[in-house]
Parts: structure tokens; sequence; C-alpha cells
């Protein structure tokens, strides 16, 4: 029973209809579909983790959040007693939804299986929305907390109103994952698509005659290396943020472990065909539901700048 989950975050997509308007197509008279273009996802390239085929309404991972302490006594002198201390992070589910119309005219005058666009056009956008909570979700209204968002994680400031990146701003990044004992798995930095445009022109010093930028040739296509580091960039960050009088005209930079973030799967996919909500006009619903939550592993693991300017 859905109504018993404690939260729900729905996606409706207009309805598909034969007509030029918005939200409609036009009939399809060839075999191929071209795709719309979408943001790019990053956080599972990245090394996010996924528990799958969870149950139950919670799922927890104990977590040592205190440790014992060593002392170096005198003869026949006793340490104080300390102890290891345990707590939990848990996964609650919440239901990502979404939703498509199919007029009866497109179901009968497309040459292509319109249902199965439909589908795919769903999990594109459920597993976009994942990749983007990862990252930015808000952390209200059912939306899990994502590493922008999320206090805990460390964030290094650049100025009142923001400013370019440097290289030192670079590695105060690692250093803040480094001085938590955090800098292991899979490290690695990720910005907005702007700010790797930033730091492609940024040069480490700036008075050298021949420069050496943030942002270096990576090891594979469309991926660059930053500090020695792999990286990576995707509409997923945004790029524009504010702070003080800036304008929203920033961006973030984000270093550290990404085997933190973690995505909790309850079953799987599941996707509903309708045909009698819209019966009356003949109109098929298509509806996919998938429960899951997301958590950070250790908030320490990771390191951020908001306040980077992107010109």
């Amino acid at each position: 029973n859905r109504s018993l989950l404690p939260s729900r975050m729905t996606e409706r997509r207009d309805g598909i209809t034969t007509s030029a308007a918005a939200g409609g197509i036009a009939n399809i008279l060839g075999m191929e579909l071209i795709d719309i273009l979408r943001n790019k996802m990053v956080m599972r390239a990245l090394g996010a983790r996924v528990l799958s085929g969870l149950t139950g309404g919670t799922f927890s991972l104990p977590k040592q959040t205190g440790k014992a302490t060593a002392y170096h006594t005198a003869e026949a002198a006793s340490a104080a007693v300390t102890n290891l201390t345990l707590g939990q992070v848990t996964w609650t589910p919440r239901t990502l939804t979404g939703i498509t119309a199919l007029t009866r005219k497109t179901l009968l005058q497309s040459s292509l299986d319109v249902e199965s666009l439909a589908r795919e056009d769903l999990m594109a956008v459920l597993a976009l929305e994942f990749d983007r909570v990862g990252i930015n979700g808000e952390g209200v209204n059912n939306v899990p907390l994502g590493l922008l968002q999320d206090p805990n994680v460390p964030t290094i400031a650049i100025g009142a109103a923001g400013g370019p990146p440097t290289w030192a701003l670079a590695v105060a990044l690692e250093t803040a994952v480094a001085t938590a004992n955090a800098d292991f798995g899979s490290l690695a930095y990720l910005t907005s698509n702007k700010g790797r445009g930033m730091l492609k022109v940024t040069p480490k010093i700036a008075s050298s005659a021949y420069p050496i930028f943030l942002w270096e040739k990576g090891l594979a296509y469309g991926e660059g290396e930053v500090n020695g580091y792999r990286a990576l960039s995707t509409e997923q960050v945004p790029s524009n943020l504010s702070k003080s009088n800036s304008g929203a005209v920033l961006t973030a930079l984000i270093y550290g472990n990404f085997q933190s973030p973690t995505y909790g799967l309850w079953s799987g996919v599941d996707v509903l065909a309708d045909p009698y909500t819209r019966g009356a006009a003949g109109s098929l619903l298509v509806y996919m539901y998938q429960d899951y939550d997301y958590q950070l592993r250790y908030e320490q693991s990771l390191a951020k700048i908001v306040d980077m300017t992107v010109s």
C-alpha cells in the first residue's frame, strides 16, 4: 500500500498528442526517434553506491561514531575507561513518480511504439532526478538532502560575493577531506559545465609565460584532471548560485570520495499502464514509480566550494 509510505515525490508530464502545440508531437513516419538532449548523469560514474532490493519501512547500517582512547600510564596506575560509540545511517523510502498521457490518435498514427518511448523517457527522467538529488537535493518537500545543500559537508568560501577559482582553493578542498581522514575511495572533482570552462582558462600560476591550467586533459574522453584527480562536469551542478550581491552567476566545485553517496532502492521500478482514467477520451496514462532514499556515509568525505565565478 503506497499510501503508507512516509513521503512521495511526483512529476507529471504533459500529455503527448499529435498536435504541433507544446507537449505534442507531429505524426511520426520514420522508425527512429531523435532523443531530447539531457543533462549528463555523473554520480554512478564517479562511484556512488546503490543498495538494491531493500525491504521494509526503513533500512539502517551501523556506524561507529566514537573511539576508545590510548593512555601512557605509570607503573601500577590505571588508565581511564573509554568506549567506542555506535550510531547508524538510515534510509527511509520515499516515492519518485512520473506520469505521461498518450492520446488515442498518437497511439494510432505513430509508426513507433509510443508507449515504449514514453516508458523509456520516464526511466530517463527518474534516473536524472536520482542523480540531481545526490548533488543538489533540497532536503525539503520529501526530497533527500544533496551534498551541496548539506550543512555538514565542509565548505571552503572564496569571498563575500564569491570569486574566481585558484590553485590554492583546489588544494584546500583536498586538504579538508584529508584532514578528516576521509581521503580514500573514488576521489574526484565535480563542477558544472560553466565551471569546467572557467577552470580550463584559469592558470595555476598567473604570472607564468607558459601556463598550466587548473583543468587539464583527462585519461578518458569527456573527462579532465584537476590537482591530479579525475574531474567531471555536468549541468546537474547548478551554475546560477548567488552569494551576497553577486547575482545568480556562481557555481560549485566539489571534491571528495564519491563512494560515500549511497542510494537505497526498494524493489524495482513499477510501471502501470492505465487505459481507464481517461478512457472516455481514448487516452492512455503511463505511471512509473520507484521507492528510494539517498544518504552520505560520511559527510566529511566531501568538501565543496559554492561561490565560484564562471567568468
